[in-house]
């Protein structure tokens, strides 16, 4: 355990060690990599079991074309390793369009083509309230009569303004509808069966939430004994900077919140809205240029 100098002392209350922070923040992640593809590769029998690039202890010390070298070099192109051949070059493969990905979005950012009437606004990109098509998009009808979420896609079903064809008629009309109504009624959304769909993800959410309460003071109690025990913080098996936010962050993402669903499955229905919103909004501006 390293000791408390002055020296020590002064640079942490100046400077708490902010780059080596951020660099095990957002830099470490990527040694796992070379890791994980080893340890395809070993699947296959394209790595032995005892090659160092699958020992943990290593990540960091190689990088993916290494794994690609090594594997390589243990494939024989025979009918009898066919799964190896085709394991090995699907990874390629998918390095190498993953390249081509990020080339040609660099490009794209680099040398735009001049375009006409371009959002320039995040409801613009992401929703279809700005073209006053939000009611009648039929993928927020659809999300407002499976999951009853009031205040998210706000679609005709749930703000009560008559769901309409294409043509402008009303649906209720054109299906001929006895009365030229639904079988719902917009002014009680959301519905009895999405009532009893919440209730059900309410009881789901709270049971993960008990479970992950448990997990939580289990490692909670093994950090305490291991600090203890090496007077090391959170102690060596545990990364300092990445546990305590997954640990706060699992706990937010799991409590229901509203209507049963919890933060996570929230984000989701926003994931769906907006991607939605995205292509929506992608196909008219292609339609219109």
């Amino acid at each position: 355990m390293q000791s408390a100098t002055r020296k020590n002392i002064i640079k942490y209350a100046v400077m708490p060690g902010f780059r080596q922070r951020f660099h095990d923040l957002f830099a470490s992640g990527f040694q796992y990599i070379p890791y994980f593809i080893a340890l395809v590769y070993s699947s296959v029998r394209l790595l032995p079991a005892e090659h160092p690039y699958l020992n943990p202890s290593n990540m960091g010390r190689f990088g993916i074309r290494h794994v690609l070298a090594e594997a390589a070099n243990n494939i024989v192109f025979s009918t009898k390793n066919i799964d190896q051949i085709l394991l090995f070059f699907c990874i390629l493969f998918g390095l190498i369009l993953m390249a081509l990905q990020f080339g040609l979005l660099s490009i794209a950012i680099f040398m735009q083509p001049a375009m006409a009437a371009m959002p320039t606004t995040f409801p613009g990109f992401f929703s279809t309230a700005a073209s006053g098509n939000e009611a009648q998009d039929i993928a927020n009808i659809l999300m407002d009569m499976v999951f009853g979420v009031p205040g998210i896609f706000n679609s005709c079903v749930s703000v009560g303004v008559p769901c309409t064809t294409i043509d402008g008629n009303p649906i209720a009309t054109a299906a001929g509808a006895p009365g030229g109504t639904w079988s719902y009624d917009p002014t009680v959304f959301p519905f009895a069966i999405h009532r009893g769909l919440h209730q059900l993800f309410q009881l789901y959410n709270i049971g993960l939430t008990v479970v992950a309460a448990f997990i939580g003071m289990y490692f909670i109690f093994t950090i305490a004994l291991e600090t203890a025990e090496s007077g090391t913080p959170m102690g060596k098996r545990f990364n300092k900077v990445w546990a305590p936010i997954r640990f706060v962050m699992a706990f937010g993402l799991l409590f229901p919140i509203g209507y049963g669903y919890n933060s996570a499955q929230y984000i989701v229905l926003y994931a769906a809205k907006y991607g939605s919103g995205f292509a929506t909004n992608g196909w008219n501006l292609f339609n219109d240029t």
